[in-house]
């Protein structure tokens, strides 16, 4: 089972479920919103891109002298230890260049999370170390992080941009993006009407009086 599957099953579990929030018993959400991406989807499409030990193999000699394929990441457990290994042969340094939290920009997200990017000295793009919000306060509790490979931040991003939703009211399709705190909405014409930064029925009420005017 892959890192980034431990992460899906651990959301999966929480759907629904009792947890203590500051010692006080919320049942969490079942279901997403319709106006929220769900960051399972998000994560089940950043699997393939999860490290694999056979695109990283380090190769040295046994004692006959013939080359062979060591597992650099045998052993690891978590993506801390990775991200160890990979400062250890060189991949990266020991400091990310770049960071960021989907909190940070009020994301439409079900769960919000955290990355950190890293240069990939060897053999280019970058590493990204994600890690995905559980429940209750945003500055802990998260998954154990998982360590990703992109070929550029441009790859990453589009990544996340086709995690996009699009939901339709009425006649009017509501763009939901992962990069933006509010809804942009268009006609069937896709001609842009408005942005809303509401919920659903605030959305409702702004293409009213759009409509209205």
């Amino acid at each position: 089972m892959t890192m980034t599957r431990k992460a899906i099953d651990e959301l999966k579990q929480l759907r629904g479920a009792t947890v203590k929030y500051f010692g006080e018993t919320v049942t969490l959400p079942n279901t997403v919103d319709d106006l929220e991406i769900d960051t399972i989807n998000i994560l089940e499409d950043m699997e393939e891109y999860e490290l694999d030990w056979y695109d990283f193999a380090y190769y040295t000699e046994d004692e006959d002298g013939n080359e062979i394929e060591v597992d650099i990441f045998e052993g690891c457990e978590t993506g801390e230890e990775i991200l160890d290994v990979l400062e250890e042969y060189g991949y990266i340094e020991d400091t990310y260049f770049a960071a960021d939290n989907s909190f940070n920009w009020s994301a439409p997200v079900s769960n919000d999370f955290d990355f950190k990017l890293y240069k990939d000295f060897v053999s280019g793009g970058i590493f990204v170390d994600f890690s995905v919000h559980r429940f209750g306060d945003v500055r802990g509790n998260y998954t154990d992080s998982v360590i990703y490979h992109f070929d550029s931040i441009v790859e990453f991003d589009e990544l996340l941009l086709n995690c996009n939703k699009y939901v339709q009211i009425g006649n009017y399709e509501v763009v939901v993006d992962i990069f933006n705190d509010g809804f942009e909405v268009y006609d069937e014409g896709g001609n842009y009407i408005l942005t809303s930064y509401g919920d659903y029925d605030d959305i409702v009420e702004a293409i009213k009086e759009a409509e209205a005017a």
